[in-house]
C-alpha cells in the first residue's frame, strides 16, 4: 500500500506474529517468534539512516496490547538500532502508565535507547518519566499538522458518529461489553433519526466497518423508513475522514484520531472515551464536560448532550477552532524540532 499510494518501499516490522496466542502453551511460540524476528529487526534498522516512529499511542497498553506484540517488536528494533549505530526516533508519541511489569520494562528500555524522544502531551511525558529519559520536546499530536483542508461546510442535521470495534479490557466480559456498546449506539442513532436528523457512521480502522454496518442494519430492522437517513462511510485516509466529518453539524467520536479529526475541523464533539488520552485532549479544548467513558454509554444522556451541543454550537465551534490552531502550531513545532535536532548529532 505504501508503494502504490506514496511511492515508498516498506518493510515488515515483524514477520512472526503471535499477538492472538493465549494460554501457557503459547509461551514457547511467543519466545520463538520474537527470536526469529531479531534478524528482521536488524534488517529494518540497517535499511535507512533512522527508524522513526511517528505519532500514535505506541507506548500505551490499551485494547489488548500484550508484551510479546508491539512492545517486543519496538524493543527489538530499538535494540537493533543501538547495536548498529542507527538512530531510533520516537516522534510525538503517546504514552500512559503501564500496569504489566514486562510491558513497562520493555517500554522504559526502548525509550532509554531512543536517540530522540518527543511526546504529544505532558501526560505522556509524565507517564514515561520513570524511564529516566528526559524528552527532547513535548507538543501536540502531529495529526493536528496534517495538510488536509480544515474548511468545513456543515450540513444542519447531519450527525457523524465514529464507530469502533470495542470490547473493553476485561477478557472475560469482552463479549458482553461489545454487545452493550452496539445496542447503545443503535438506540442513539434511533433517537437521532426520530428527531429528523441524518446520521453518518464512520470508522477509524478496517475492523470497525463490520460494527458500523451492523448498527445500521439493526436500526433499519427496527425503523425501516429510516434507511435513507443512515449511511456508513469507510475511509482509509485521514484526509478522507476529514472530508466526511467536515460536513457534520456535530460529531460523536471514539477513536483518538477521529476525535482529533473533529477538533481540527472545529466541530462540536462528544468523546466516548476508552482511555485517559481522550479525556486529556478534551480537557485541553475546554470540553471535558463533553467526555464520557465508552463503557458507561447511556443513550438518553448522550442524546441530551447532543441537544446541549447544538444550543452552544456556534460558540463552541469558535473556541475549538482557536485551540486547534494552537495545537497545529505545537505539532509543527515538534516536526520542526525533530528535523533540526533528531538527525544532527551522533545517535545516543
Amino acid at each position: 500500500m505504501t508503494r502504490s499510494r506514496y511511492g515508498l518501499r516498506s518493510l515488515e516490522l515483524a514477520r512472526h506474529r503471535s499477538e492472538n496466542h493465549d494460554g501457557p502453551a503459547s509461551v514457547s511460540r511467543r519466545l520463538i517468534g520474537r527470536l526469529l524476528d531479531l534478524p528482521n529487526a536488524r534488517t529494518v534498522a540497517r535499511s535507512a539512516d533512522a527508524v522513526v516512529v511517528p505519532g500514535m499511542g505506541v507506548l500505551e497498553a490499551k485494547l489488548g496490547t500484550r508484551p510479546w506484540g508491539v512492545p517486543a517488536w519496538l524493543f527489538s528494533v530499538a535494540l537493533a538500532c543501538r547495536l548498529t549505530g542507527h538512530r531510533f526516533v520516537l516522534l510525538g508519541v503517546g504514552a500512559e502508565q503501564i500496569r504489566n511489569p514486562v510491558t513497562r520494562w520493555l517500554f522504559h528500555r526502548l525509550v532509554g535507547m531512543a536517540s530522540y524522544v518527543s511526546y504529544r502531551d505532558q501526560e505522556s511525558a509524565a507517564a514515561m518519566s520513570a524511564s529516566g529519559r528526559t524528552p527532547d520536546a513535548v507538543g501536540a499530536d502531529i495529526a493536528f499538522a496534517h495538510p488536509a483542508p480544515v474548511v468545513a461546510m456543515s450540513q444542519p442535521g447531519l450527525i457523524v458518529i465514529g464507530v469502533m470495534d470495542y470490547h473493553g479490557e476485561d477478557r472475560v466480559r469482552r463479549g458482553a461489553v461489545h454487545e452493550r456498546y452496539v445496542a447503545g449506539l443503535v438506540d442513539v442513532v434511533d433517537g437521532l433519526v426520530a428527531r429528523g436528523d441524518s446520521v453518518r457512521l464512520v470508522v477509524g480502522d478496517d475492523v470497525d466497518a463490520a460494527v458500523a454496518e451492523r448498527v445500521r442494519e439493526e436500526l433499519v430492522r427496527r425503523r425501516p423508513a429510516a434507511a435513507a437517513a443512515v449511511e456508513v462511510r469507510v475511509t482509509t485516509r485521514f484526509e478522507e475522514l476529514s472530508e466526511q466529518m467536515s460536513q457534520a453539524e456535530l460529531v460523536v467520536a471514539t477513536r483518538y484520531h477521529n476525535l482529533i479529526c473533529a477538533l481540527r475541523l472545529g466541530r462540536p464533539v462528544v468523546s466516548l472515551s476508552y482511555g485517559e488520552k481522550n479525556a486529556w485532549l478534551m480537557d485541553r479544548f475546554g470540553l471535558r464536560s463533553h467526555e464520557r467513558p465508552i463503557e458507561d454509554l447511556d443513550p438518553d444522556a448522550l442524546l441530551s448532550e447532543v441537544t446541549e451541543l447544538r444550543h452552544d454550537g456556534a460558540h463552541l465551534a469558535e473556541q475549538i477552532r482557536d485551540r486547534a490552531d494552537e495545537m497545529r502550531k505545537e505539532a509543527l513545532f515538534l516536526l520542526d524540532h525533530a528535523t533540526r535536532t533528531a538527525f544532527s548529532s551522533t545517535p545516543r
